[in-house]
């Protein structure tokens, strides 16, 4: 490896012109110099792509593509397809970094790093929540499934893509399959990504279709037992948590989205029996730690489907403004 490799920084950004120009002037502030960034412009209609195309002539470090909007997984991947690093770092364009967020990672590379982990600040744009710091550890990695706080080697995640069929969790599913891949894993105890939390307006606190739930659920569900047997230093504490809010909860928020998509009786029946199939890993898995999660697991368990068609129903008209906010269910 080079004593100063090279780091490839990729960057989705769609109508981002409130908050690219802070994400972009972190990246000029770096202390640790050989970086490229890949800006990806995703169909963006405000004047977002003049923004970063201005910035190209400042610094022949940021590189722009331009595409029709396709979303988030594409961008990414179309980013993937482009870049030149050895490490690859992604960010999203209303987030920022530190000034030595790079260096702090490339003091840490050796030739067997796969994947280096740091805090995240997450910081918050309503009143009613606290900015607050998230450390990743060797105990607690598996929780930690966006794709940002983290370089990757480029050997580690050759291949790798994000689901284009999916509008969450593509990030989650992305980490596990790097996580499968890697060698070496290691940790920073610094916070140099900061990360902004929207609030109420994110797209990403709020009620998804439910195929996506269900499609994201069954995938995740699907690396748990290849994780276990390859990190077998990870508690069943640590696993049961991540199963039940990576996986179940999403099958969950699958089963009360269909009902706000006014799908027919046939329809949520057949759902439904094909939900049962999972009644032992929630047996194992999932231990509810809210009211509504506590209700939905003593209907899904005891109850045959017809009831549980009726009881889910009636729950969805009670809880509807609620649930229509929630990406989980605990």
């Amino acid at each position: 490896m080079e004593a100063t490799p090279k780091i490839s920084i990729i960057i989705p950004a769609f109508n981002a012109e409130n908050h690219i120009q802070r994400c972009i002037n972190s990246l000029l502030r770096q202390t640790y110099y050989n970086w490229e960034a890949w800006i990806i412009n995703d169909g963006s209609t405000d004047s977002s792509e003049q923004i970063i195309r201005d910035y190209k002539l400042i610094d022949n470090r940021i590189k722009l593509i331009s595409h029709p909007n396709s979303g988030v997984s594409y961008s990414r991947n179309l980013g993937l397809s482009n870049i030149t690093g050895d490490y690859v770092i992604f960010i999203d364009s209303d987030d920022w970094i530190d000034e030595d967020y790079i260096e702090s990672f490339i003091t840490q590379c050796d030739s067997t790093t796969s994947i280096i982990y740091q805090g995240i600040c997450y910081d918050y744009s309503y009143d009613d929540k606290l900015n607050h710091i998230e450390y990743p550890t060797q105990n607690t990695f598996l929780y930690y499934g966006m794709i940002c706080g983290k370089l990757y080697s480029s050997d580690t995640i050759k291949g790798i893509l994000f689901d284009k069929r999916l509008s969450l969790h593509e990030d989650h599913i992305f980490y596990y399959m790097s996580l499968l891949n890697a060698k070496e894993l290691k940790f920073i105890n610094k916070a140099g990504y900061h990360y902004m939390h929207e609030g109420k307006t994110s797209l990403s606190r709020k009620l998804q279709i439910s195929k996506d739930y269900f499609l994201s659920s069954s995938i995740l569900l699907s690396f748990y037992p290849k994780l276990k047997n390859k990190y077998t230093n990870l508690s069943e504490t640590h696993f049961n948590g991540c199963i039940q809010k990576f996986g179940l909860n999403q099958l969950i928020m699958g089963i009360f989205s269909m009902y706000f998509e006014n799908k027919n009786w046939a329809d949520r029946i057949s759902i439904l029996k094909e939900c049962q199939g999972k009644k032992e890993l929630f047996k194992m898995h999932y231990r509810p730690n809210s009211f509504i999660g506590k209700v939905f697991i003593s209907i899904y368990l005891y109850f045959p489907i017809l009831v549980q068609d009726t009881l889910f129903l009636m729950m969805t008209n009670l809880c509807g403004p609620i649930l229509k906010k929630r990406l989980n269910i605990r």
